[in-house]
Formats: structure tokens, C-alpha cells, sequence
């Protein structure tokens, strides 16, 4: 997992000559490599955008999160990046929420690809003891989905695959 600087300042610092060699170690040696690249869209990321599989933008059921998610599909559709390439999630899913699932793809005009329930407490301890909510809550809903996800990304039927195997 390669995440994106905690510091603004230091994103600056981070050009081309630093990520690409980085990216064909990571493609050579691992099966997935996940990369944060924030909410910020530079040289570098589009770059490392162009070179991914999939594109996996998180949403919440908010308007801002909405309004900015369709800016950052038109931006990747303006990149040439296709809907084939891009999965979306919706993050802290409340099927009490006003806003619908339905609501978001129409106003998207993309598929949702998966959604992870809202469950805060468990996240919240998982935050605040450094531990994996896969570890914390095996059952939860959450780590269920994020086993289904891992299963089905990994093209493995058994539940945990790859993600599992990082805890």
C-alpha cells in the first residue's frame, strides 16, 4: 500500500522519478498495489491513474462527497478512462439515509460496485486501537463486506483471499 503524504507541503516533494521506479518495483513483485492518492489530482497521479487496473473512488451518502465524486468521474472520463475501469464505492452506507443508492448512480451515471455499512463504533475502535477491523469484529458487517470484496477482487471464492492474508 503506497499512501498519499500526511503534509500537503511534502506532496510537492514527490515527483515522477520518485513513483515511477516505486510502481515497477511493486507491479513486479506483488499481485495488487493499492494506492492512496488522495483527494488531489497532480502530474504524478494521473500518471499512476493511467497505469492501474481499476479506480476505485469512495463515497459517502452526502451531497458534497456526490458533487465531488461527478467532478472526479468527468475529470476521469476526460482522461480517457472508461467505466470499465472505474469502481464505485459508497463508504458508510445507511440504507435509512435519504439519499438512496439509487439516487447516486443516477446522479453519477455509473454502477456502484460495492457498498461498506456504516458502522462507526466498530471503525472508531479499530481507529483507536490500531488494530484491523477484520481482526477487531470477524462477524461485523463491514468485515464481511470487505472479505466479499477482497474475494471477489481476487478472483477467490474463499472468503478472505489476499486482504485477509494482510492481517
Amino acid at each position: 500500500v503506497l499512501a498519499s503524504p500526511n503534509e500537503p507541503e511534502k506532496a510537492t516533494e514527490i515527483l515522477h522519478e520518485h513513483v515511477a521506479p516505486l510502481l515497477q518495483v511493486a507491479v513486479r513483485n506483488y499481485d495488487f498495489v493499492i494506492l492512496d492518492i488522495g483527494r488531489r489530482m497532480d502530474a504524478v497521479s494521473i500518471e499512476a491513474l493511467d497505469k492501474v487496473d481499476m479506480i476505485f473512488p469512495i463515497v459517502q451518502q452526502t451531497l458534497p462527497f456526490i458533487r465531488d465524486a461527478k467532478h472526479l468521474i468527468d475529470v476521469f472520463y476526460s482522461l480517457g478512462y472508461g467505466e470499465e475501469k472505474i469502481r464505485l464505492i459508497i463508504n458508510r452506507y445507511d440504507n435509512k439515509n435519504e439519499i438512496t443508492l439509487e439516487d447516486i448512480k443516477n446522479t453519477l451515471k455509473i454502477p456502484i460496485f460495492k457498498s461498506i455499512p456504516n458502522n462507526y463504533s466498530v471503525v472508531e475502535e479499530s481507529v483507536n486501537h490500531g488494530i484491523p477491523v477484520i481482526k477487531l469484529a470477524k462477524r461485523s458487517p463491514i468485515s464481511r463486506k470487505l472479505l466479499e470484496i477482497s474475494a471477489e477482487l481476487g478472483g477467490n471464492n474463499d472468503q478472505g483471499g489476499w486482504f485477509k492474508k494482510l492481517f
